[in-house]
Parts: C-alpha cells; structure tokens; sequence
C-alpha cells in the first residue's frame, strides 16, 4: 500500500481573485526530509513573508517535499515533486524555526491553467509586498570562481588582472539570464543572494558585477550578457527611486521586454510577456496559458498598437525568424544575436516624426488582421548593399528627388560613395542618432557646408563625425565592446571598420521611382511601397502579398522600417508638400524656373498587415 508521504498532495481551490497560498517551511535537522505547510491567505499583510527567486533548472533530477497538515504538522498528507535546485536552496533556508515563504513552483498550482494564469497576474504584489525577495543562485560548489570573486566584492583595490574564466562563471549562472528573475529582482524592496551556505547582499554583488565588466575583452557573448544584468541593476533603481518619490518611471512594456526579457530564457515561451506584467500596474494583458504562445504575442502586439504605441513594429525584419507568420509580430526570441539589425526608431528618443502630425487609425478584424491607416511615398526602384570590404568602390547612385519630366542639376544627382569614409558618410545622413542634441550638431554641420558629399577628412570633420557615430553605437546593448570601452576614440583603422559595421549591418541604401534615397533592410526588394503610417515616427517597406484574392486588395507583409530622406520630420504638417527647410538647396531637385516644388495633397489609406 502507498505511503501517505508518497502520495501526490491535491492542491485546494483558491477563495477569492485576491487569494495567495504561502509555504510555511518547517524546521528540521540536517538529512532529514524537507517538510513544509500550505495555507491560503487573503491579502496577507505587507513584509508578514519572504519571497525566493531561482531558476527551475532541469526537471529531469527532482525531489520530493513532504506537505504536512497545517493545524498538525507531524501529519503529512501528501507530498509534491520539487527540482534539485529548488530542494537545495529550501535546505539550506531551513532553520529551527519555521520559516514563511512564498514559492511560486509550490504556492502556484501549476497544473490548473486558470489559477495559474491568475496567480501570474499577481506575482508583482507578491514580490512587491514581501519583507524580502532571497536569491538563490546555486551550491556553492558549483561555483568556487564566484564564491572567490564575491569574498572580494568589498574591498577598495582590485587585482590588476582577473581570469574571464572567472568572470564568466558568474555572469552566466543560470539565475541572471532568467526571464522572471527581471520582476523579482527590480520590484524588491529588500533583495539578499544566496550562494550554497553564503547570504551576500544585493549591493555587493552589483559591485562585483559592475567592477569586473572592464576585465572583459575578448568574449562578446559574455559582453552582452554583463550589459544585460548590468542594465537590470539600473532598472531596479529606477523603480525604487521612482517608488520613494512617488513619480512615473515612464517605463514602457514594450521598451522592458525589448531590452530585458526578449534575450532571456524561460520554460514558457509565453513567459517573455508574463513574467514581467506585475511591473506596470494597470496593464490591460490577462494571462492566460490555454493561449498558444503565437497568440499571447499577438495580443501583445495587438493591444499597443490598438492604445497608439507603433514600437513593437520597428523590431519587425521579414529576414528575422518569426514567432508567428504574421508579419507584424517580430521574432521573440534572442533576435539580436543572430543579426544586427537596429531599429530606426527609438521608443524613448523620439527623433523622428514622419507621420506623428496624423492622426493613428488603427482597426483589428476577425481573422486577426491588423489595418493601419497611412500614405504611400513611392516604390523601390533598386537597392545597393554596403559591401563587407570597408574598402569597397560602391557605385554612384542617384542622389535627390527628381520629379516626372524634370531636368536634374548634373552635379547634384549623383553622390559617389566610396570607401569606408563614403559608408560612414551614408550613414551619418540617414542620421542614425539618438540623443537630439547631436542630431542638432549634425544638422548645423551640414548646413554649414562642414560636413558635404565630397569633403576634405580635416580633424574637425573627423572628430565630429565620430563624437556623433559613437553615441548610436553606444545605445544599442550589441555594440561592440571595443568602441563602448574607448568611449569613442577612434584609434585605428579597425575602429573605422567597426563603426561601419554597427551602423550598417542588416541595412541597404535603396532609390525610388521618384528619385528619394533611403536605408533599409537588406531583405528589401523592387517593388516593394515605401509607407507611412499615421501617427508613427518612421516610414516603413511593405511587401503586397502574392496571389492575394480582390476581398483582400490591399494586405501586406512588413519588410522593415526605412529611413527616407526628406520624409522624416513630419514635412508635410498640413497635409501638403512642403520643402524641406533643413536641406540645403544643392541637395533639392532644381526645376526649370525654379526651386519651388508644387504643393499636393496627402492621401492616406489602409494598409492591411498580415
């Protein structure tokens, strides 16, 4: 006959929406069996319990905890299969005295999807409220590098050398490149780690941390991975400082999953957009795992367009894997390392305004299509890809608008781009800045006749093109380490290379029928239309579907965004052409009489994305 101890505990349904269980962790000498209590609290009283992050680890090894009779704890009435990494770190919390937890491995019923989706949309308060949030990373054992590096966390000095054997040990222990660890961690009021028998505090492993990010040189995926825990340290300041002064982080969903989460790994692909909800209260995303992870990303991407939020559109490429084989959704996985691609448009820098003077209209059917109102600035004509030799001789290209019938200035329609320094010029027109006064700087400089399609490279040039090249470089979390490291010193021909490199990865310089020059993606094709929508910052390549039936004239895929010169600072305000007052007049198509261009109406549509 089954022992009681043996049999599987059946988890009681939850009171009310506002209902958590809490883990009483029972005292116990060591070797003997891990037990503990389950009870369900309404509410429970802020800092009455502590909360434990860790990662789930393999459940191909698993213990067992026994689950005891709450109002008699020598009476076990079932018992609940746990991971090696969870039993280890409850053996080691256990005290002599009870000890109450919250779990979501054991607090969660974790086969009952709807608790589990609600329990999930409460996981911000549990960890909010907690006296303290105990992060486990692992035996100690496991990791005798990091328990070296962590006994040097308080001193002054430094050795003038640490081994990246070390350093990589602790950037990559499992906890830190989780997906949920995001939610706990920066949502703490009180945050302690735990290594084996150690309990360091928070600050002093965001020293190490933080310290040892010069010492790596060589390996960028170790690079990326301290940029990202690096950027989650920051985040849990902001929020804290932003709670104690009682003010708006201005934090967006989309901008947290893009940089923090996108990278990191989860059991639940639908994790990536769940587990860092309980961040921004209010949300108006529901969990719910009867969902198929494609259509959690679709409700994702849906409900922040649908609220005006165009974001989560920028990181769509049609040469990135998607998660979906709707266009509109990108990739959400680890899209950045396997490409470079960078967006044009950042959601916290607003640089740009193509179509932010009209007004989003934004209408979702029933088969999940998405219909974007915008206008359409003309087709690609041909694309030119930037070669992987610095040094190569790119072909002229045409270089401004020419409209219908017009006679173009001969010096004015071709821009030979030649070299790295032709590239880098390329790059600097299409402006792939993010801090507006550097664009303001840049815009001056040109005007100015300093920075022109045939210059001189005099040091004011030189420093000025790169003082503005390093801070994109700077912004984006894949830059390479070299640039970040030298703060933008540009001390060899490699260097020039490499900012090439970032600025110009993934991207092509294409024409339009009409003349316009853009950037764009190198997936880009002829044919396909160069859009703006209404009330986003960039335009964007479409691609119209193939073989499309006439009751769905009008759908597309999404190629990439796209920069296009003269297109991008909402030029056209009141509906009509106007010229561009920030371009010089050698860079305008001259016609006959004249530089005046003839005022036209805008004609907005919609573009159905599919």
């Amino acid at each position: 006959m089954e022992s009681i101890s043996s049999q599987r505990y059946m988890y009681s349904p939850m009171n009310s929406p506002s209902c958590i269980r809490l883990l009483t962790l029972l005292p116990g000498k060591s070797g003997m069996p891990l037990r503990c209590e389950l009870a369900k609290f309404d509410n429970p009283p802020t800092g009455s319990y502590e909360a434990l992050s860790y990662a789930w680890a393999s459940v191909s090894t698993s213990e067992n905890i026994e689950i005891c009779e709450a109002t008699n704890p020598d009476q076990v009435v079932g018992s609940l299969p746990i991971t090696r990494n969870l039993f280890d770190s409850l053996r080691r919390l256990r005290t002599e005295a009870p000890r109450l937890l919250w779990i979501d491995a054991l607090c969660i019923n974790q086969e009952d999807l709807e608790e589990k989706g609600n329990q999930v949309a409460r996981m911000g308060h549990v960890y909010r409220n907690a006296s303290r949030v105990i992060v486990w990373l692992g035996e100690d054992e496991a990791y005798p590098r990091t328990r070296a590096l962590l006994a040097q966390g308080g001193k002054n000095r430094w050795p003038l050398t640490i081994p990246e054997t070390d350093l990589g040990e602790l950037v990559t222990i499992s906890w830190f490149t989780r997906v949920w660890a995001v939610q706990e961690y920066v949502l703490a009021s009180e945050v302690s780690f735990q290594l084996g028998p150690l309990t360091i505090p928070s600050q002093h492993v965001e020293t190490v941390i933080t310290r040892t990010g010069a010492y790596l040189d060589n390996d960028k995926k170790l690079q990326d991975q301290w940029r990202s825990i690096v950027l989650l340290f920051e985040l849990r300041k902001l929020i804290q400082m932003c709670k104690s002064e009682n003010k708006n982080s201005h934090l967006t969903l989309v901008r947290t999953f893009l940089d923090l989460t996108r990278a990191r790994h989860c059991k639940d692909s639908r994790d990536r957009i769940y587990g860092i909800l309980g961040i921004f209260e209010g949300t108006n995303i529901i969990p719910d795992y009867t969902l198929a992870p494609k259509q959690v990303y679709q409700d994702f991407v849906s409900k922040h367009l649908v609220a005006g939020d165009f974001a989560i559109l920028h990181e769509c490429c049609i040469g990135i894997p998607s998660a979906d084989e709707q266009s509109y959704v990108p990739f959400f996985g680890q899209s950045r390392s396997h490409t470079k691609y960078i967006p044009f448009s950042d959601p916290l820098n607003a640089t740009y305004c193509a179509g932010l003077h009209l007004m989003p209209a934004v209408n979702i059917n029933n088969d999940k299509q998405i219909s974007l109102e915008g206008f359409t600035i003309d087709t690609v004509q041909q694309k030119l890809d930037f070669a992987e030799d610095g040094d190569a001789v790119i072909d002229p290209i045409p270089l401004t608008p020419t409209p219908d019938g017009a006679t173009p200035h001969p010096e004015d329609t071709k821009l030979p781009l030649r070299g790295t320094w032709g590239a880098i010029y390329q790059a600097i027109t299409v402006q792939l800045l993010t801090a507006p006064a550097d664009r303001a700087r840049w815009r001056k400089d040109y005007e100015e006749n300093r920075i022109s399609p045939r210059f001189s490279i005099a040091p004011y040039t030189y420093n000025s093109l790169f003082s503005v090249l390093v801070q994109t470089i700077r912004t984006d979390l894949n830059a390479d380490s070299d640039w970040v490291s030298s703060k933008g010193t540009i001390r060899t021909d490699a260097h020039l290379h490499r900012a090439r490199r970032e600025l110009l990865a993934e991207r092509s310089v294409f024409w339009t029928k009409k003349g316009y020059i853009g950037l764009g993606t190198t997936h880009m094709r002829p044919g396909d239309e160069v859009v703006v929508f209404s009330g986003d910052t960039t335009p964007f390549l479409l691609r119209s579907e193939e073989g499309v039936h006439s009751e769905r004239e009008g759908a597309y895929k999404i190629v990439s965004d796209c920069y296009v010169f003269g297109w991008m600072y909402g030029e056209f305000p009141d509906g009509r052409v106007k010229k561009d007052p920030s371009r010089r007049k050698s860079l305008i198509s001259k016609l006959k009489g004249g530089d005046k261009q003839e005022k036209k109406p805008i004609v907005t549509r919609s573009f159905v994305l599919t």
